[in-house]
């Protein structure tokens, strides 16, 4: 346990500016930085990868859980040119709302290639 003098100094508000650097440069340290971005996160590097892997595989099938504001879910119909199905979970009504903004429940005009839940 820290000595209460030090969590008392940590506390400062002044100090608040280092702990978001700090934050950011552990999240780059353990390769979490960009997590929640997509392009900056290498997940449309992997959608391109698997897409590529995938390329003989009819309707294949992409998860997107935790699907937010529906970038993932962008990604993955970019990266399979063909009827990709693309099964999207958001379980924050707000979050969800952006994300049928964004995408739409058939954004390429071709159902079924997303189903949103």
């Amino acid at each position: 346990m820290l000595p209460s003098w030090l969590v008392r100094l940590a506390r400062k508000k002044a100090l608040q500016p280092l702990h978001i650097r700090l934050h950011r440069a552990a999240k780059v340290g353990m390769n979490y930085w960009g997590g929640a971005e997509v392009a900056g996160s290498g997940e449309r590097w992997a959608l391109k990868h698997a897409a590529a892997k995938l390329h003989d595989v009819q309707h294949p099938v992409v998860f997107d859980v935790g699907a937010n504001n529906g970038d993932f879910t962008q990604a993955a119909l970019v990266a399979f040119p063909r009827a990709v199905l693309v099964h999207a979970f958001e379980p924050s009504p707000t979050a969800a709302r952006t994300f049928l903004e964004t995408v739409g429940n058939d954004p390429l005009g071709e159902a079924p290639s997303l189903r949103v839940q």
